[in-house]
């Protein structure tokens, strides 16, 4: 009886089992793009929070004088009372939005 599979190509179960890995890893690609934007919702919903804040302290001194600064920022808003944090974020959002760009880009060129 001779064999349904060439003699030059390989098992298909194997071909099957090694579709099956790279198809599988995807799936890392696709959630790995809700980082940035489960990042961008916090940091997003923290400077509003800020300048919520901000507000309503203006709001409490009724008073406004020519010339004086009404808002004082302080770091006491931020998380930790480090508004560092909240730029890093923000930058390793664009980063990774920029990466994520550049490789749609090229696998999509490719």
């Amino acid at each position: 009886m001779a064999s349904l599979v060439a003699p030059d190509h390989a098992d298909p179960v194997t071909d099957a089992e090694a579709l099956r890995k790279a198809v599988q890893g995807w799936h890392a690609y696709f959630w790995i793009a809700f980082i940035p934007f489960i990042l961008l919702l916090a940091v997003g919903t923290k400077l509003e929070h800020v300048i919520a804040q901000l507000a309503h302290e203006v709001a409490e001194k009724h008073v406004a004088i020519e010339g004086e600064l009404i808002v004082q920022p302080s770091d006491d808003h931020f998380w930790f009372n480090r508004p560092q944090i909240v730029l890093f974020l923000i930058h390793f959002i664009l980063f990774q939005n920029a990466f994520e760009i550049a490789y749609f880009s090229w696998i999509w060129l490719s």
